[in-house]
């Protein structure tokens, strides 16, 4: 597979007849929909052999490093010396080499008044995932759990090599509450129950895994939850759950010990980097590259990297402006979405090399301006190259909701995925 972007003048037709493909087909794999329309910047995967533009300031050395392919390869790839002067603007074939094996996972919040929503997506992801993370069974401050409405996911995944996993939280209000999680810790009797009723809804509704998602721990609750997933570990262990956590990156000063303990304890550690932006927040890019790979770096130092998945976006937001901080609130939108608006509206796609991610401007019927930033096959691309190049064990994606079959076609090129033994 290769990347190309949308020029003034290009037409879906025009780049079939040049890739050897056919309009439908096209259309499938970029997840347009018909009358497909084209933004101008709009980036779209086609057949053929992958290509990359040398920036300035390239070197082989500095390609070889951002995508961890080794320099022998570029030079064997396309003829070049190794002493060869790199100009920008050329385009460099992408050596083949043989895939990284991954996990990927992503997460589904139900919709459990729209059932045929949630098989939908799962069809169209789960043949290329190892794992569905279903958001959310609620801890619950009265020391309950409610369990999602998740019957036609687990329906629709039957078949798939991709595994349910049950995600608890400690959400109330639709925000997370780390109090919920420090009176846990204090009530031995409430983590034996939480312990019982996770093993026996597994069992009754075929999860194969659970994951802990707790935000907003200080750092005595991560030294709490370290020590209390030693025997949550193996008591779900003893049921042949797999049991993992979704943490924000460490930052420094975080307790490493606490970091540590818990990456030797479980089966993965999903990183938070899925978004810099909120939709209450200023407007800005969702996941930027330095500051993702910042936190890969601080996290590599205190968890295993074999255990660590990466946290990527497949959706993006869309302000009316000026955005108040606090008073107004974006609109979310998935990859498609983004673009159809792009093309209706008549706005050109730019590119923010720096962050990494696409966004454009256009105003709206009643004059007002907006700003979207979101992710494509461009911003994706980016953040395999992040997983490759630290070896890190794969991806953990936010969210399923909406159809990408552009991020699930550029997965199964970029990596090969893992299943669970059955």
């Amino acid at each position: 597979m290769q990347i190309v972007v949308v020029r003034r003048g290009d037409s879906l037709p025009a780049f079939a007849r040049l890739y050897g493909t056919t309009v439908p087909a096209l259309m499938a794999q970029n997840g347009l929909e018909a009358p497909a329309c084209l933004a101008v910047g709009q980036a779209l995967l086609v057949p053929g052999p992958a290509t990359i533009i040398v920036r300035p300031g390239d070197t082989l050395a500095a390609i070889a490093e951002r995508t961890g392919i080794p320099p022998d390869a570029w030079v064997a790839k396309n003829r070049l010396a190794h002493t060869a002067a790199l100009v920008p603007g050329m385009r460099l074939g992408v050596p083949e080499v043989p895939p990284p094996v991954i996990e990927a996972h992503a997460y589904l919040e139900p919709r459990g008044d729209r059932p045929e929503r949630d098989r939908a997506v799962v069809q169209e992801a789960a043949p290329t995932l190892t794992a569905v993370n279903v958001f959310y069974a609620q801890m619950t401050a009265a020391g309950g759990l409610v369990l999602p409405a998740d019957k036609a996911v687990r329906d629709a995944l039957e078949g798939t090599p991709a595994a349910p996993v049950l995600v608890v939280a400690p959400i109330e209000g639709g925000a997370f509450r780390p109090e919920i999680v420090r009176a846990f810790w204090r009530d031995p009797a409430w983590q034996e129950a939480l312990a019982r009723q996770l093993v026996a809804v597994a069992r009754e509704r075929g999860y194969r895994g659970v994951q802990f998602d707790f935000e907003g721990l200080a750092p005595d609750d991560l030294r709490r939850l370290a020590a209390w997933l030693k025997g949550a570990v193996l008591r779900l262990g003893r049921a042949g759950l797999v049991v993992s956590v979704a943490l924000p990156p460490p930052e420094p000063g975080a307790p490493a010990e606490a970091y540590r303990a818990i990456g030797a304890l479980v089966h993965t550690v999903t990183l938070k980097t899925d978004a810099w932006a909120h939709a209450d927040g200023p407007p800005q890019p969702i996941a930027p590259l330095p500051e993702l790979e910042a936190a890969v770096a601080e996290a590599v130092r205190v968890l295993p990297r074999k255990k660590l998945l990466l946290g990527a976006p497949l959706f993006g937001y869309d302000w009316a402006l000026p955005a108040v901080q606090g008073r107004t609130r974006a609109r979310a939108l998935g990859l498609g979405d983004a673009l159809r608006l792009a093309c209706t509206a008549g706005a050109e796609v730019a590119y923010d090399e720096r962050a990494e991610a696409p966004v454009f401007r256009y105003r709206d019927p009643a004059g007002r301006a907006h700003l979207v930033w979101f992710e494509d096959v461009r911003s994706l691309s980016a953040k395999f190259r992040l997983v490759r190049r630290y070896r890190l064990r794969g991806l953990s994606f936010w969210a399923l909701g909406r159809p990408a079959p552009a991020a699930w076609a550029l997965l199964r090129d970029a990596f090969s995925v893992r299943a669970w033994p059955k």
